[in-house]
């Protein structure tokens, strides 16, 4: 996965007073962009829980579920992922009646891929190579319609 982390450096650091911006949770099955991208949006002021594939992603809600705990904020989801893909916990986000927004991060190939997206309704589709600006502005859109 391309990454462009230009500007990354730029942003305000968070102290331990502040208030995350946004709780969000993270998926993806690449390692190294599921920490790059954790450690960006950690630097704009967002607490981030990150995970490996859509079955740990659905746990995580499943626990904050059982446990009365606040979800997150905004879902963060690779679409082709092990275990369970972006569209799979978008379709049982759904299903819930849980309206947490979901951006979806594709490298998948096909016009199916993205038609199946726009019909489940994440908040945004963000294509491969991912530009960090258009992740954060993206991020920012989506944490204000929800009040965040």
């Amino acid at each position: 996965m391309t990454l462009a982390l230009q500007g990354a450096q730029r942003r305000t650091r968070t102290t331990r007073a502040s208030r995350p911006k946004g709780n969000i949770l993270l998926a993806d099955d690449d390692r190294v962009a599921r920490k790059a991208l954790s450690y960006v949006l950690g630097r704009q002021g967002h607490q981030v829980a990150d995970v490996s594939d859509g079955a740990e992603l659905w746990s995580h809600i499943e626990r904050c579920l059982e446990r009365h705990a606040p979800l997150p904020d905004l879902i963060v989801s690779d679409v082709c992922m092990p275990n369970r893909g972006g569209l799979d916990v978008v379709a049982g986000l759904r299903l819930g009646a849980l309206s947490i927004p979901v951006i979806l991060i594709t490298g998948c190939e096909g016009n199916a891929t993205a038609e199946l997206a726009e019909r489940l309704g994440p908040f945004a589709i963000i294509e491969k190579p991912l530009r960090v600006s258009e992740l954060l502005s993206t991020v920012d859109r989506a944490l204000a319609r929800r009040g965040t």
